[in-house]
């Protein structure tokens, strides 16, 4: 929300890797003269988020990464919610690449480790080119590879997050990025 109350130049944001868009709906409520475009892999996308779709609400299925090399879109805010954890640090290079030039703020929440297993939260310490293997995701030191990547992390923290049905509580790493002009 904070980046979307700051003065927006293009009134459109990007979520990539989406899946279901329930929490981009509460937003585009909230926010409704703001486009957003949800790109993610399902064929099946647009009919799996009918029922969370508004008219401000654009599914896209796809390859991500082809679709914002592809759009001539400009963007307020880019999100990755639990997707960036899904990639090597190769292909992480690649999106931010595509972004650099396409949007103002990237903000991402990405899982840390489960709140009951012991571990470090302080992930600064992970050499950027080798993330830990954390069950089906990476944990990456996000902070080096932005900055790698010529962002300025406006914000970086870690934050408990919320159990969604049987999945385990997570603590994930948040954070605002802005390009390096």
């Amino acid at each position: 929300r904070t980046t979307l109350n700051l003065k927006r130049n293009h009134n459109r944001v990007i979520d990539i890797g989406v899946s279901y868009g329930r929490v981009d709906r509460l937003l585009a409520k909230e926010y409704p003269s703001v486009n957003w475009d949800l790109v993610d892999f399902p064929t099946t996308l647009e009919e799996e988020n009918q029922d969370v779709k508004l008219d401000n609400m654009e599914f896209y299925s796809g390859y991500p990464l082809e679709f914002l090399e592809e759009t001539k879109n400009q963007y307020d805010v880019a999100i990755f919610n639990r997707t960036l954890a899904l990639m090597g640090r190769s292909q992480i290079d690649e999106y931010l690449k595509a972004l650099k030039n396409k949007t103002r703020y990237i903000v991402f929440g990405e899982p840390c480790r489960i709140d009951y297993e012991p571990g470090n939260l302080d992930i600064d310490w992970l050499h950027p080119d080798y993330p830990r293997c954390y069950g089906s995701f990476l944990v990456h030191n996000y902070r080096a590879v932005f900055e790698a990547a010529g962002y300025r992390l406006l914000h970086y923290d870690a934050q408990r997050g919320r159990c969604i049905n049987s999945t385990p509580l997570h603590f994930l790493i948040r954070g605002v990025a802005e390009p390096i002009s």
